[in-house]
């Protein structure tokens, strides 16, 4: 396995503001990353962390494939499997069993697969009793429990080499799931396999990390040891809101 991003930058074109800006395509750019220097090892678990804005998800949604870099390199050997807080896939016109099932489809799984995996996933969720009822009628965080559970239900550890979790504690999610999504990722971990992890919550971090890293502003200004990155996480803010710079690399 190999993945490493060599001054790697994205730009993106955004509209500006005013609906005249709108329909004549007048656009500013936006560098989301900056000149990233990245490698990723063999059994990594490597955490996140930043501000909204900073480009967390652009470096996941890079290393993904979804997103190509605007300029830089990345040298990559992996099968990767990437798993979003965000939802996509699921229909809220459908159940949350028609759910599994449709999603199992899309993710390119035989009936059968997806019947055997079936409870499980209904377990992890902790939304068996609603199994019948419809997502549109869920809270966000009902909904990121289900993506959770089905996307990651369906790994074949055999065939990945890097696992991408993008957000996936965020929109509300409940304590008893946490702990349940937290077994589910050490699991993974017993697989060897490079795990990269974006999420606000800190704790998440140090409890499942080997190393961190802080991003802002398109920039990685500090990387380590979880617990070093977030204390310069925590402690690097200015009075302006801006971080500094951390110059240390452990």
């Amino acid at each position: 396995m190999k993945l490493e991003l060599k001054k790697l930058s994205k730009k993106f074109e955004m509209p500006k503001s005013g609906f005249f800006n709108w329909i004549l395509g007048d656009a500013v750019q936006v560098e989301a990353l900056k000149s990233i220097d990245l490698e990723i090892k063999e059994k990594e678990v490597i955490g996140v962390i930043g501000r909204n804005g900073s480009g967390k998800t652009t470096l996941l949604r890079i290393i993904a494939g979804i997103y190509k870099p605007t300029i830089g390199e990345i040298e990559k050997d992996a099968r990767i499997a990437y798993i979003d807080g965000f939802r996509k896939g699921l229909k809220p016109q459908l159940s949350v069993g028609e759910n599994i099932n449709s999603f199992g489809l899309l993710l390119g799984k035989s009936p059968a697969e997806i019947k055997q995996k079936y409870e499980s996933i209904l377990k992890l969720s902790g939304l068996e009793r609603f199994e019948k009822a419809k997502l549109e009628n869920f809270t966000p965080g009902m909904i990121s429990r289900l993506n959770f559970a089905i996307a990651s239900s369906f790994i074949e550890y055999e065939k990945v080499n890097i696992i991408l979790l993008d957000e996936i504690f965020s929109n509300g999610i409940d304590a008893e799931f946490k702990e349940r999504a937290i077994e589910k990722i050490k699991e993974m971990k017993k697989h060897n396999l490079a795990i990269i992890i974006v999420s606000h919550d800190l704790k998440i971090i140090t409890e499942l990390c080997n190393k961190a890293i802080l991003i802002d502003n398109g920039e990685i200004i500090s990387q380590g040891r979880p617990s070093k990155v977030i204390l310069d996480y925590e402690n690097k803010i200015e009075t302006n809101g801006t971080i500094k710079k951390v110059l240390h690399d452990e």
